[in-house]
């Protein structure tokens, strides 16, 4: 059997962005910081809430400076967006960004940044994604990308699949032995906040998971 060694795992929750940007029920500035704070809550130390597009392209970013502005600084956690150009990059200096990660070739950084900290972002287009979470992981991977209930997509991609789960990801780590900060437990209300806003199951699938656990415990009166 692998053995694992507990190691320095971000995980970082884009559902607020790659979520959302392909819904279209357009969330409000209100429910997006409550759910914000849901992850917050749950552990999450980096968020990515959204991305400087522009608004007639994807309109579900539109609210972006308004949101960082005015969810501010928040202590421990990281507030992420996309940059897609140098139009965008200059609206989040101008909303205070402090950090820009690049998106490039990962033989071109390997190869001449070694050290560099890598992340990865998947979707589970073949029902693979927590797999190639993992060998990814044993590839030396310590940041991930995840959305909470597994939505995401791209805009311009019909049919195209959301990210892994952000429950899944951390049950699968939790159960190496691997610790992520995140209750799993506490990340529940997010992922039932966006089924109750969209008003549809989302594929993750630890919510039906716990649900199962919990019936059976009633039938058992808690034993075992």
């Amino acid at each position: 059997m692998q053995s694992y060694a507990v190691a320095d795992l971000l995980l970082e929750d884009e559902a607020l962005r790659d979520g959302l940007q392909i819904e279209s029920r357009i969330f409000t500035i209100g429910e997006k910081i409550e759910l914000f704070d849901y992850l917050r809550d749950a552990g999450l130390k980096r968020i990515q809430v959204g991305s400087f597009v522009h608004p007639r392209i994807v309109p579900q970013m539109a609210d972006t400076d308004a949101l960082i502005r005015t969810l501010g600084k928040q202590p421990g956690t990281v507030v992420s967006v996309l940059i897609l150009n140098d139009r965008g990059l200059e609206r989040a200096l101008a909303c205070g960004v402090e950090h820009v990660s690049m998106s490039v070739s990962i033989a071109l950084v390997a190869a001449a940044l070694p050290g560099v900290r890598i992340s990865l972002h998947l979707h589970d287009t073949r029902g693979l994604g927590l797999a190639n979470m993992l060998a990814g992981y044993e590839a030396g991977v310590r940041t991930f990308d995840v959305c909470a209930g597994g939505l995401g997509g791209c805009p311009f991609v019909k049919g195209a699949a959301g990210n892994v789960p952000t429950e899944d990801a951390v049950n699968m780590f939790d159960s190496m032995g691997i610790a992520t900060g995140i209750s799993l437990p506490a990340l529940m209300p997010a992922v039932e906040f966006l089924e109750t806003t969209l008003g549809r199951a989302l594929p993750g699938r630890m919510k039906r998971v716990l649900a199962f656990q919990r019936a059976c415990s009633a039938e058992t009166g808690g034993a075992g």
